[in-house]
């Protein structure tokens, strides 16, 4: 195989990544990207997929920021209390 395939131009190697997710969707024995149906659900589930990966991207980093923050708070706390210790008021 060379080049897209069928409607929704799936690369060979792209398109077996999706044909079992596909066949299990649409019931059919073997998912074929040259039918229009098959072609839009795969695309449908990349589409998705991708969305679902975006959305655990931005939780991961919103989650890695709030314990960065956290993280950097008690050590300036921790840095304050050293330096204030060593300092005559």
């Amino acid at each position: 195989w060379g080049g897209a395939m069928g409607p929704a131009q799936f690369i060979p190697s792209t398109w077996m990544g999706y044909r079992k997710k596909v066949t299990a969707i649409t019931g059919k024995d073997t998912a074929n990207p040259w039918d229009i149906r098959d072609a839009f659900v795969a695309a449908a589930v990349l589409e998705k997929l991708k969305e679902l990966e975006q959305e655990q991207l931005e939780k991961e980093l919103k989650e890695g920021y709030q314990a960065r923050r956290e993280e950097d708070a008690e050590i300036n706390k921790e840095w304050e209390k050293a330096t204030l210790e060593k300092w005559p008021l």
